[in-house]
């Protein structure tokens, strides 16, 4: 596996060419070349940054996958999206989300994304470890070739902010390549690496700050039991997940909702679900049907329901309940 992934290019005084390369060079386009359920933040930035701009007029069909909680439509995808941004906090630029989404190109993908960015003789060109998306230490390997008589050697400069290296070389050949080391101070800051080579700026990059909380996977239960019997009516009850206002740090996955219905008596009648279940990132809904066939009917039966709700806790806090997982934002947090 390669160990420098992320790229940015270096940008020619005498023309920019901004506008132009990142439209014909769209992150979305190598989406078919993305690892993007590495991590949790990558995830979400694949949602925003990529599956925002496919045409699903025709058809929304459930294959956009979140972490380990499912595969969802875009519609879903978005919704989980907004609401786990809240609920973790999360500040980022719509740049931050695209050094995450270049970070996990497959070597194919990074080539042609490269050749892309390359169409547009760059002078200067370096990469990331892929760890940059997810730890706080990574690589950075350059490449200087300018297409101008540059001065041999060139200045090079870094400024970096809630970051360090202790290996970044004052001047470099022209034409040159070569590497260093980097570490994050906090990653609960943003990152920025600014770079200056023959004192010309080149794109800073960026990565987000990581919410200072993981994702705790809870399912939550409820229970409801009727029984009905012969010359009485239906009884019909909307069975529901609901998160409570004062939850405000927790989200219903949709598509979660799972229904087990057991009946011990059913004589001539039955205990069912009906209609469509509801759902929004505050409650979930089935809708259960104690019925009777007939008039000397009888049914006696539990509809249990149950649905996955992520809750962003505190780094270091506990709860007391049934835990089935945790999402961490990068590795070793």
């Amino acid at each position: 596996m390669r160990n420098y992934r992320v790229l940015f290019f270096g940008i020619a005084l005498t023309v920019c060419s901004c506008e132009a390369r990142a439209e014909s060079c769209d992150i979305s386009k190598f989406k078919d070349y993305m690892s993007y359920t590495q991590d949790i933040m990558t995830n979400l930035s694949y949602i925003n940054q990529v599956s925002s701009k496919e045409d699903r007029s025709k058809s929304d069909k459930a294959d956009i996958s979140i972490a380990d909680y499912g595969s969802f439509t875009y519609g879903q995808a978005s919704s989980i999206t907004s609401s786990l941004e809240s609920i973790l906090n999360i500040k980022w630029s719509q740049r931050d989300q695209e050094w995450l989404l270049v970070s996990n190109l497959s070597d194919s993908g990074l080539d042609a994304y490269t050749k892309c960015l390359q169409s547009n003789d760059e002078n200067f060109v370096a990469t990331l470890s892929n760890s940059a998306s997810g730890s706080d230490e990574f690589n950075v390997e350059y490449r200087w070739r300018p297409n101008y008589k540059a001065p041999d050697p060139a200045r090079f400069n870094i400024v970096f902010s809630f970051g360090t290296s202790s290996d970044v070389p004052r001047k470099i050949p022209s034409p040159s390549a070569g590497a260093f080391h980097v570490k994050r101070t906090n990653m609960y800051k943003p990152f920025d690496m600014s770079i200056h080579v023959d004192d010309q700026p080149y794109e800073t990059v960026s990565l987000p700050a990581f919410p200072a909380k993981t994702l705790q996977k809870q399912i939550r239960k409820n229970i409801e039991s009727h029984e009905v019997y012969g010359g009485g009516n239906d009884t019909i009850k909307n069975v529901c997940i609901t998160l409570d206002n004062t939850e405000q740090d927790e989200v219903i996955v949709p598509d979660s909702l799972s229904v087990k219905l057991d009946s011990t008596i059913a004589e001539r009648a039955s205990l069912t679900e009906i209609g469509s279940r509801t759902y929004n990132s505050r409650e979930s809904c089935a809708t259960i049907r104690w019925g009777l066939s007939a008039n000397d009917g009888h049914v006696k039966g539990t509809a249990t329901i149950s649905a996955l709700v992520l809750k962003a806790m505190p780094v270091a806090n506990v709860a007391e309940v049934e835990v089935i997982g945790q999402t961490l934002m990068f590795k070793g947090q």
